[in-house]
């Protein structure tokens, strides 16, 4: 299992915006597996699982998303798990992968 936690200052939205952009950019097999989303006061929280193919582990691998907004600061929380195969259930790294690439392309953007 791989995780990260960052804390930024954005809107809300548009980094939601973002990050749904660049995790679905990983790849054409990357799709929104569920979503849930709420607002309790002037906090809003979502939540997104993602899961993506990865054909060298012939398994699917997961984030989970949590994105945490009050006004201009925003806690964003990423965290990998993979379907492993075989009796040792090795999964080949596939769930660092998706966490990393997320992390490094907040570095990218500035974040």
């Amino acid at each position: 299992m791989a995780h990260f936690t960052k804390t930024i200052t954005a809107d809300y939205n548009e980094i939601l915006n973002m990050l749904d952009t660049t995790i679905r950019n990983f790849g054409v097999s990357v799709k929104l597996v569920a979503e849930n989303a709420v607002t309790v006061e002037k906090v809003e929280v979502t939540t997104r699982v993602y899961e993506k193919l990865f054909l060298r582990s012939s398994s699917y691998a997961s984030i989970s998303l949590t994105v945490i907004g009050n006004q201009e600061e925003v806690i964003i929380s990423a965290i990998g798990a993979a379907g492993g195969e075989g009796l040792l259930n090795i999964s080949w790294g596939a769930e660092k992968n998706f966490v990393t690439r997320l992390e490094k392309a907040l570095i990218d953007q500035g974040f």
